[in-house]
């Protein structure tokens, strides 16, 4: 459910960092620069801007690409007058895959004080989805290009400003709070029951029924498998009849090979983004850990058999398009340590998963 509470005027920030510090247990290593961060959000915010009136909507997509994909993959689904999209995936651009974004601006991804060197062009309203640790900054940006500012945070916080409309996220699901963000915000419900990719990078009529693409990495070490695990999963692919490929990053090369090796797995590594859209989009089904990856199988429409290693499907979840969960964490996983970047090595159950791997997508594509 979407909560929503207007902002008061000439309020300083309770807080820079859209965490709320009660539920906050960094060390001083942690909070030392995040108070600095603090100090100036609050000057910055109290310096007086001049508002001038804009027209079209704006969205600010600074994060890491598995939040990008989760956003596009509901922002795609509306359509009329789209909204301009800002972001910072110049390696990775993720909305040259879709049919559906509006104009895309890219900004540099390490920072956002670069942005205050940027001449905004001014907008009727500036959509702040997601509430990242740039926050403060990125709050300062859209308040210099549009009149109107709303912005979600999972904090209960006030942020300074006249025309700042603060949302408080649902934690319970993403997906489901982006959808109702956003029909809040365009005032329109979607048009698509799906993302729209364009038709280049959709899933095939006629997919390879034994091609399976697998992800058993992750750009977070805690969310990451053994290797020796993932490469029994790839062996009990191999023997259930399907062809696995195991994709991954440039720098994961050595460690890919490492478990590939004696196994009937292809190796793609390296691919850039929509190269691994197109493999996935002849591919019968997609088994990998809860990432970016997986937002971009649901994307293709590919169905999935999504592991969830640090993370929750009532959380993560739901996709758009068919998947089975696989649960192998045992522990438990707060928003505030997921949030922070500093998960725990979650506590995880290993045992038989690529039994179970083999299960989900016999039971996926039957």
């Amino acid at each position: 459910m979407l909560r929503y509470r207007p902002s008061r005027s000439n309020r300083l920030l309770d807080a820079a960092l859209p965490l709320p510090e009660r539920d906050w247990d960094a060390d001083w290593r942690v909070r030392a620069p995040a108070s600095l961060v603090l100090a100036g959000a609050r000057i910055l915010l109290r310096l007086p801007e001049r508002q001038r009136a804009g027209s079209g909507t704006a969205v600010l997509g600074l994060y890491h690409l598995g939040d990008q994909l989760r956003m596009l993959n509901v922002l795609s689904r509306f359509s009329g007058d789209l909204p301009c999209l800002f972001t910072n995936s110049e390696a990775l651009p993720p909305v040259a895959l879709y049919e559906n974004v509006g104009p895309v601006t890219t900004l540099p991804y390490h920072g956002l004080t670069s942005l205050f060197g940027h001449a905004p062009r001014r907008f009727e309203r500036f959509l702040l989805p997601h509430p990242s640790m740039t926050m403060p900054s990125a709050l300062c940006y859209a308040r210099r290009s549009a009149a109107r500012v709303a912005a979600v945070t999972t904090g209960e916080y006030r942020y300074a400003g006249a025309g700042v409309e603060f949302f408080a996220a649902d934690r319970t699901n993403w997906r489901r709070f982006y959808e109702s963000f956003f029909e809040h915000e365009l005032g329109i419900a979607p048009a698509f029951a799906s993302p729209q990719l364009l038709p280049s990078f959709r899933r095939r009529s006629n997919p390879d029924p034994h091609r399976v693409i697998c992800h058993l990495s992750a750009g977070m070490a805690e969310r990451s498998m053994p290797p020796e695990v993932a490469k029994g999963v790839l062996l009990t692919l191999s023997s259930a009849g399907f062809q696995p490929v195991l994709v991954g990053a440039e720098r994961e090369r050595d460690l890919l090979a490492g478990i590939a090796e004696g196994t009937q797995a292809a190796l793609l590594v390296g691919l850039p983004l929509p190269a691994i859209a197109e493999e996935m989009s002849r591919a019968a089904c997609f088994v990998g850990l809860e990432s970016s990856m997986a937002q971009l199988a649901d994307a293709v429409g590919v169905p999935a058999a999504v592991i969830y290693s640090a993370t929750t499907p009532e959380v993560q979840g739901p996709f758009y398009t068919a998947t089975r969960d696989i649960r192998v964490a045992t522990g438990t996983i707060t928003t505030v340590m997921a949030l922070t970047g500093r998960l725990p090595k979650p506590r995880c159950d290993w045992s038989d998963l690529g039994a179970r791997v083999a299960r989900a997508v016999t039971d996926l594509l039957h």
